[in-house]
C-alpha cells in the first residue's frame, strides 16, 4: 500500500502496474495531457473504472525510483544541485504550455480539486480570472482579523501580491518530495499524483509545494530547492502564510 489522502488509496501490484483509488478519472485525463506535451516521466494510464459517482479505480503503469521525501534531507550540495536542475526543467515544460483560456481553472475550463481550497477536495471554479481567483481566496479564508493586533498590516501583505498582474500556468499543484521519485543516484523517474493539476496563478506550484509545515520550513532543504526554481515570489508566499496563520478552519 503506497499512500492514503484525501479519499485517495494506491496499491502496488506485481508486473509493474499501480492502482489507484480516487474520487474522479480528473487525474487519468491530466496524466495523458502532460505526457503528450512535455517529457516528464509520468504513469502511464492503462485503464479507468468507475465503481460509484465519486470512486475510480485508475489502472497506471509503476515508475521506477522511490520518493524523494525519504532521502532528500540527507542529499549533498551536489545532489541537491542536481535534483533542482531537473525538477527545474520539468516544471518549466508544464510552464511552457499555452493556456487555452485566461481564467484559473481545470483541465478543460472545468472546477478545480485542490487541497488548498477545501481540505475535502470539493471542486471550487471555474474563475474568469486571477483576480476573482485571489478574490475568492480571501473570502473563502474568512479571515479572523479581529483577532489579530495588526490586521491593516496583515491585508497589506495581501494585497502587495494580489494586486500584481499574475499570468495564469498549468501546475502540478500538489509537488512536495513524496511525489518525485528519484534513482540511486539522484536522477529523476518520475513525478506522480496529478489529480489537483490545473491553470493556476505562476507562483502556484511554488507556494503550494510549501503549504505543508513539514516541508515549508525556511531552513529546510525543500524551501531551498523551491526557492532556487523559484526565486522571484517572496510576496507571494507572504500572502499565503498570512491567510493560512489567520484563516478559519473550512471543510
Amino acid at each position: 500500500m503506497e499512500r492514503t489522502n484525501f479519499r485517495v488509496l494506491g496499491v502496488t501490484l506485481p508486473l509493474g502496474v499501480f492502482i489507484k483509488h480516487t474520487i474522479s478519472a480528473y487525474e487519468a485525463e491530466v496524466l495523458s495531457y502532460v505526457a503528450e506535451r512535455t517529457t516528464i516521466p509520468v504513469p502511464i494510464v492503462i485503464d479507468s473504472v468507475q465503481l460509484k459517482e465519486d470512486q475510480f479505480l485508475l489502472i497506471m503503469t509503476r515508475l521506477p525510483g522511490n520518493d524523494l521525501d525519504s532521502t532528500f534531507r540527507d542529499m549533498t550540495a551536489e545532489q541537491t544541485a542536481h535534483v533542482t536542475r531537473q525538477l527545474s526543467e520539468f516544471l518549466a515544460q508544464i510552464r511552457a504550455i499555452p493556456p487555452p483560456q485566461p481564467g484559473v481553472c481545470g483541465l478543460g475550463g472545468g472546477p478545480i480539486h485542490d487541497n488548498r481550497l477545501s481540505f475535502g477536495m470539493y471542486p471550487w471554479g471555474p474563475f474568469g480570472s486571477v483576480y476573482e481567483f485571489h478574490d475568492y481566496l480571501v473570502e473563502r479564508a474568512a479571515l479572523r482579523l479581529d483577532e489579530c493586533e495588526h490586521p491593516d498590516e496583515v491585508l497589506a501583505v495581501i494585497k502587495k501580491s494580489h494586486s500584481k498582474c499574475h499570468r495564469v500556468y498549468f501546475t502540478h499543484g500538489d509537488f512536495h518530495p513524496g511525489n518525485v521519485l528519484v534513482d540511486d543516484e539522484y536522477n529523476v523517474t518520475g513525478i506522480v499524483d496529478w489529480e489537483m493539476a490545473a491553470w493556476m496563478p505562476e507562483y502556484w506550484d511554488y507556494t503550494k509545494s510549501l503549504y505543508l509545515p513539514y516541508y515549508k520550513s525556511k531552513k529546510g532543504k525543500w524551501f531551498e530547492v523551491m526557492t532556487k526554481i523559484y526565486p522571484q515570489y517572496s510576496d507571494e508566499i507572504a500572502a499565503e502564510i498570512e491567510i493560512f496563520n489567520w484563516r478559519r478552519c473550512y471543510n
